[in-house]
């Protein structure tokens, strides 16, 4: 059977089923090396925000487990609440040190000195939120600004520290 085509205005006859049109191709671009806008191109200062970010995202998981599950074990006397303060101070420091292994392995021109404000970033990010709802203490806050920063400061700095020496040359 053969296709019945409509007629249109001002075409002198239907197209024959042999000559039809060839099928018409987009043209090709040539390829040309592309340049690759890797992170090794942004400065080193991103590196701290994104660190800190990595800290958040590697701390508050650990930090569900230690007041989730493992919360309702915690709700003895003083040496329970000790071992709860130690548990979460543990994750953060896990935490600090992934962000800075971060930091230190991939960071392209960050280093050391960048992974160490990523840590303590992360931690006067963390005391500001936790302080927001603070209602007296201040002392005892500002106490433990001063330990939550040199604790994320001191643990993003190991962990970029080992974060380079995995580097590829």
């Amino acid at each position: 059977m053969a296709k019945k085509y409509l007629p249109i205005v001002g075409a002198s006859t239907p197209p024959a089923a042999s000559s039809e049109a060839p099928k018409r191709r987009l043209p090709m671009l040539p390829k040309a090396e592309v340049a690759d806008e890797s992170d090794e191109d942004r400065p080193p200062w991103h590196w701290a925000g994104i660190g800190a970010a990595a800290v958040f995202f590697a701390w508050l998981p650990l930090a569900y487990i230690v007041n989730g599950p493992l919360g309702g074990l915690f709700s003895g006397g003083t040496v329970a609440k000790v071992a709860a303060v130690a548990l979460n101070l543990a994750a953060f420091v896990i935490g600090s040190f992934g962000g800075g292994y971060l930091v230190g392995r991939f960071g392209g021109q960050a280093g050391v000195k960048e992974a160490t404000v990523a840590g303590a970033g992360a931690a006067v990010f963390a005391w500001m939120l936790a302080a927001s709802q603070a209602r007296s203490g201040l002392l005892v806050w500002i106490m433990m600004l001063t330990g939550m920063a040199m604790l994320g400061a001191g643990a993003a700095r190991i962990g970029g520290a080992v974060g380079l020496m995995g580097r590829k040359a």
